[in-house]
């Protein structure tokens, strides 16, 4: 999926572990939310992603 939207969009794909902050019930808004503010203030830790040589090196 990185691969198709890499051209067209600002992805950040990050660790879980370091992103995964609320312990209370959980759902997909209340985790949204959460990774927006993460964002918004430049607070994750975005992982290192291949570059499309690599890539097509791999293949």
């Amino acid at each position: 999926m990185f691969n198709l939207l890499e051209n067209d969009c600002d992805i950040v794909v990050a660790n879980v572990k370091y992103v995964n902050g609320i312990r209370s019930k959980k759902n997909d808004i209340k985790d949204s939310i959460w990774l927006c503010n993460l964002h918004k203030h430049s607070l994750i830790q975005v992982s290192i992603t291949p570059s499309l040589e690599i890539h097509q090196i791999r293949e």
